[in-house]
C-alpha cells in the first residue's frame, strides 16, 4: 500500500495502462457493461483512500493488468489469447472466470512451476516426473437480485455437478472453483459459508447422481479446492489483497502425487485478522 496517494495520478496511469497494453478505452461509453468500464467509472464516484476504493484501484484493475504483464513474458501468444478473452467477455459473467484462471495461470508463473496451458482440462502440470490436471471455473447469483440460503445452496451444486461429470476428469485431476460471489452474498445475509455448508452441497451432488446417473460414465475426479478474492489486514495492520481457501476435499483414491503438488503449492495463505469481505464487484 502506498505511503503517499495522489487519486488522479493514479486515475491516468490505469487509463494510459489500459489503453496502451489492452487497447480497451476505460472512459469510452461503448464499453458500458464490461467490468473493466464499470469498475473505472466506479473509481470516480468513490472517496480516494477508502477500502473500496483500493481494492477496486488494485485489485480488480490493476490485479488482471499485472497478470497479463507476467504472461507477456511466457510468451506473446498466450499473452493475445488472454487478452482478446478478457476484453470480448463485454456484459458477461464469464469474465470473472477468466480472471480466476489468468490468476492461476499467473501464480504458476511466479512460482516458476513445469505447467501447460491447455483446454478441458484448463492446465497440465508435471509434478515429481507424473502429470496432473487442474480445471478453473466460478460460480455466480444473479445480477438483479439478492439470493437467499437456498439460492446459494443450489448454485453451488448446479456448478460442481456441470464440472464432475466432465469426461476428462480423474483421480489426478483437481477443480479449483471461485465461490467469491457467493462468499460475499453469504456475509450479506448472515449465511455462514464454510467447509460443512459445501460438504453438504457436495453430498447431495453425489446423492443425487447416484439416484439418477447420467447416461455417460462418471470419473471420480481427485480433489477440489474452493477459493476467495478479498482484502484484509494481518497483525502488523497491513492490507493484502488475496486468494484464499475456504474449503478442500479429496477422495480416499485420489492420487497422491496431486496430494502432495497442492500440499506444497497451494495450501498455504497469508495470515489475516480483518476481512472487509469485497469481491470482483459483481
Amino acid at each position: 500500500m502506498k505511503d503517499t496517494f495522489n487519486s488522479n495520478e493514479d486515475l491516468e496511469f490505469i487509463k494510459k495502462l489500459y489503453l496502451k497494453e489492452l487497447s480497451f478505452d476505460l472512459e469510452n461509453p461503448e464499453n458500458k457493461g464490461h467490468a473493466f468500464y464499470d469498475n473505472f467509472q466506479m473509481l470516480l464516484k468513490l472517496e480516494p483512500k477508502s477500502d473500496k476504493y483500493y481494492y477496486i484501484l488494485y485489485h480488480c484493475l490493476f490485479g488482471p493488468s499485472e497478470y497479463l504483464e507476467e504472461i507477456k513474458k511466457v510468451g506473446s501468444d498466450e499473452y493475445s489469447v488472454w487478452k482478446n478473452r478478457l476484453i470480448s467477455n463485454k456484459k458477461n459473467v464469464g469474465l470473472y472466470g477468466d480472471i480466476f484462471e489468468l490468476y492461476i495461470n499467473w501464480t504458476f508463473v511466479q512460482k516458476k512451476l513445469n505447467f501447460t496451458k491447455r483446454e478441458r482440462p484448463d492446465f497440465s502440470l508435471n509434478h515429481s516426473n507424473k502429470e496432473i490436471f487442474i480445471e478453473c471455473t466460478s460460480t455466480h447469483c444473479d445480477f438483479d437480485k439478492i439470493p437467499a440460503e437456498k439460492d446459494i445452496f443450489k448454485k453451488l451444486k448446479s456448478k460442481i455437478r456441470e464440472k464432475i461429470i466432465e469426461d476428462y476428469m480423474n483421480l489426478s485431476t483437481v477443480l479449483f472453483v471461485d465461490i467469491t460471489n457467493l462468499f460475499y452474498h453469504s456475509k450479506n445475509i448472515n449465511l455462514t459459508l464454510n467447509e460443512n455448508f459445501i460438504s453438504k452441497a457436495l453430498k447431495e451432488v453425489d446423492d443425487n447422481l447416484t439416484k439418477k446417473p447420467p447416461i455417460k460414465v462418471i470419473k471420480p475426479f481427485g480433489a477440489i479446492v474452493f477459493f476467495y478474492f478479498d482484502n484484509s489486514k494481518d497483525s502488523n495492520n497491513e492490507t493484502h489483497y488475496t486468494c484464499n481457501i475456504l474449503a478442500h476435499f479429496k477422495r480416499p483414491t485420489v492420487d497422491t502425487n496431486l496430494v502432495d503438488f497442492l500440499e506444497k503449492n497451494i495450501m498455504k495463505n497469508i495470515e489475516k485478522t480483518i476481512s472487509n469481505n469485497p469481491k470482483f464487484s459483481h
